[in-house]
């Protein structure tokens, strides 16, 4: 479990170097020092005029310069690199000595430039990111001074580019012109030079349009020597806004000018691993080159992975299902699971639920699908022969799988379905660990990544591309923890480990239900496939004993008062047939782990009763036990649940270990916990009692019988009890 965000990807756009300038090579120098030595960015991205003028040595200057600063770098071409000083001098001149000569650097850059049939892909694979970047020449085919211009040919080519893009997390082109207005470069008064837009893109619409119907992401372009940044949109619900950056001269060139150190500005692009990109600026202050914080936000992971989503999807339709999961933890600890699925795609013949966890076993699946004519159930398809619902698979440890029957409604079809809506629930039956007590009866092969560090989590998957992913989880108001404790984690598809996401905590909900319980709520918009989100929290020590319960712990510890004889006494007064009150046990149990001081739960007898036919000595219940397991007996009632297991018995409870369950013939078990408001479990039980019965038939499990049992437990339990509180 990665607890630290790793090292963001961290990208510099470079523009408008202006090799060949006055004072640029002294600038330049130390920025190319100052990158390689403290920056050490990912990659360098560079938007156009490399060099003043298009001269052989200028370009292999520049290229020079580029690699010895040993970053991978990319390219894209500007009007100084195409023409003399930038200024296209009409069609006629465009090829001749006084126009321009855009082959050479092509040549000098050959392995740096990427157009829209070679697009370049990028990807820091520690880090989890990849990139497709490609250039656009906005002044090949511009043939006015330093304007701009992209053929409609090489717009329409932006679709090649972004074709396949399908596995990127970000998609960036590279151009020169200036796309938007820029507020810096505007004049406060009209002029006649107006008239002259000199500098301008001419086409800078259409090709935007293009650009955002082709979801690309980003668009980085220089020209002006000044920062801009601006989004684009079109009134189309298929498509995202276009982030428009645009840098000033990273030497800090100006026209007619010099350069000059304090007019130097780059972008820093910073990806992290939480999905999300900042924009902070490189400048030159008090003598050294430095990242300006806070930065500026650009993109979420949300933003980015709805793009990526419009990329596969194309021409299809934008996805619109939504999954949402409720988990609901209980005193008892078991995990009620409902889950909600709109607009959903169906295979034609089953529908299988899986469910995965360490502890507890999952129970009572049921799934209904509403094609738009109400809900109708699923009959469930038994796997190999079992009359269980829910069988293990071979997909790993603890994976269970149900499987139901989709061929009445699919018609006998073998295409998919669509479903309006599937709601789905199941039980995961002593599956919740509540406090740190509960967590040290794990295995520690059991214990799992969250569980070691002491944590409980929800976690839900994004199994197929959705608009919306809702996971919630409730827990009851005693066991809710501190809200500093409660975190989010992702975990993407090949990641070994989840990740801690500060920012979707950020957006974690909590909210009461009407019942008291604490609800954590998480909402995640276009979330990326197969990435698997969690909930996850600090569990609480268990709480200490009341006044009372301290009391009553103390009294019967010390013989004050039998407890276990004054149950037994009244158990065989009670309504029971005599023959099975009369070959009874009655064990009382409180807590040993807190003298000892061990973490791991331990419950000692301290009185116990037994009728005048006393059982043989391998049939006393024992003197003290090691809650060891969420399925033993002693362990559910120490959660605060009454259980009842019948020896031979179909529905038996699986582990029949001593001490965790039956003794030797012992034909049925009850296991009760001792306490007050034991109803709203809103005070830890006091201790545990052991009932074992050697009389009766109870393997056809009779209703009748078993209410009985219940009443006069209850009764019993009242009485005694009153009898404690009268003595104090």
């Amino acid at each position: 479990m990665q607890e630290h965000q790793a090292d963001p990807v961290r990208i510099v756009q470079l523009s408008d170097l202006h090799f060949g300038l006055p004072g640029q090579r002294d600038i330049w120098d130390s920025l190319a020092a100052w990158l390689r030595q403290t920056l050490r960015p990912d990659l360098m991205l560079v938007t156009g005029d490399i060099v003043d003028s298009p001269k052989k040595d200028l370009f292999h200057d520049a290229k020079d310069a580029l690699d010895n600063t040993g970053i991978r770098y990319y390219v894209c071409a500007g009007n100084h690199d195409t023409y003399k000083k930038g200024n296209a001098l009409g069609r006629f001149f465009k090829r001749s000595s006084l126009g321009g000569n855009s082959p050479l650097f092509y040549a000098t850059f050959r392995d740096a430039y990427h157009g829209c049939d070679n697009s370049a892909i990028f990807e820091a694979t520690s880090k989890q990111w990849k990139l497709r970047i490609f250039s656009l020449d906005t002044s090949e085919h511009a043939v006015y001074s330093a304007q701009g211009y992209l053929r409609l040919e090489d717009i329409e080519a932006i679709e090649r580019a972004t074709r396949d893009t399908d596995d990127a997390d970000l998609v960036i082109a590279l151009v020169h012109h200036h796309l938007l207005p820029i507020a810096g470069r505007e004049a406060t008064v009209q002029q006649r030079t107006d008239l002259l837009q000199l500098t301008t893109m001419l086409n800078a619409g259409t090709l935007l349009g293009r650009l955002v119907r082709e979801h690309v992401d980003l668009v980085l372009h220089g020209h002006e020597h000044c920062q801009h940044l601006a989004r684009y949109g079109v009134a189309d619900d298929r498509t995202s806004d276009l982030v428009v950056l645009g840098a000033a001269s990273a030497t800090g060139a100006e026209t007619l000018k010099p350069c000059n150190h304090n007019n130097a500005c780059s972008n820093l692009l910073e990806l992290h691993s939480d999905r999300s990109v900042l924009l902070k600026e490189i400048k030159f202050h008090e003598g050294q080159w430095t990242v300006v914080e806070p930065g500026r936000h650009l993109f979420d992971a949300q933003r980015l992975q709805r793009s990526r989503v419009l990329r596969e999807t194309r021409e299809k339709s934008v996805p619109t299902s939504r999954v949402v999961k409720h988990i609901e933890m209980t005193h008892d600890r078991d995990g009620v699971i409902h889950e909600h699925r709109t607009e959903w795609l169906l295979e034609p013949t089953t529908f299988t639920i899986k469910a995965v966890n360490s502890t507890g076993t999952p129970l009572n699946p049921a799934v209904s699908v509403d094609f738009g004519f109400g809900p109708r159930a699923l009959d469930i398809i038994k796997g190999h022969g079992d009359a269980s619902d829910f069988v293990p698979l071979e997909e790993g440890d603890h994976v269970w799988g149900c499987k139901f029957n989709m061929s009445p409604l699919s018609g006998g079809d073998n295409l998919p379905i669509s479903a309006k809506r599937i709601d789905i629930s199941y039980v995961w039956e002593r599956g919740c660990l509540l406090t740190q007590s509960d967590l040290s009866l794990l295995q520690p092969a059991r214990a799992g990544i969250f569980r070691r560090e002491q944590m409980e989590f929800g976690t839900l998957r994004a199994a197929a591309r959705v608009k919306m992913l809702t996971l919630c989880v409730s827990l009851p108001k005693a066991y809710r923890p501190n809200s500093r404790d409660v975190f989010v984690y992702r975990q993407d598809p090949g990641d070994d480990h989840p990740t801690n996401d500060e920012k979707l905590r950020r957006v974690l909900e909590e909210s009461f239900d009407s019942n008291g319980s604490v609800r954590y709520s998480l909402t995640i918009t276009y979330p990326r496939q197969n990435t698997r989100f969690f909930i996850a929290w600090k569990v609480p020590p268990r709480r200490a004993l009341t006044e009372i319960g301290a009391a009553f712990v103390d009294s019967v510890r010390k013989g004050e008062f039998n407890f276990a004889q004054g149950f037994g006494e009244r158990l065989v007064n009670s309504r029971l047939p005599k023959g099975v009150a009369i070959n009874s046990s009655v064990a009382l149990y409180v807590d040993k782990s807190e003298q000892e001081g061990k973490a791991r739960p331990r419950i000692e007898r301290v009185n116990w009763w037994a009728h005048a036919s006393a059982p043989q000595e391998r049939q006393i219940p024992p003197e003290e036990a090691a809650l060891g397991s969420e399925r033993m007996l002693l362990t559910q009632a120490w959660w605060g649940s009454s259980i009842v297991a019948i020896g031979g018995a179909q529905k038996s409870w699986p582990e029949v270990e001593e001490p965790a369950g039956m003794l030797p013939g012992e034909k049925l078990v009850a296991v009760l916990p001792v306490g007050t408001d034991l109803e709203g479990r809103e005070e830890v039980p006091w201790g545990v009692l052991r009932l074992g019965f050697r009389e009766g038939d109870w393997r056809n499990e009779n209703p009748r019988n078993i209410l009985l049992l219940q009443t006069v437990f209850n009764e019993c339990m009242f009485s005694t009890l009153s009898e404690f509180f009268a003595r104090r």
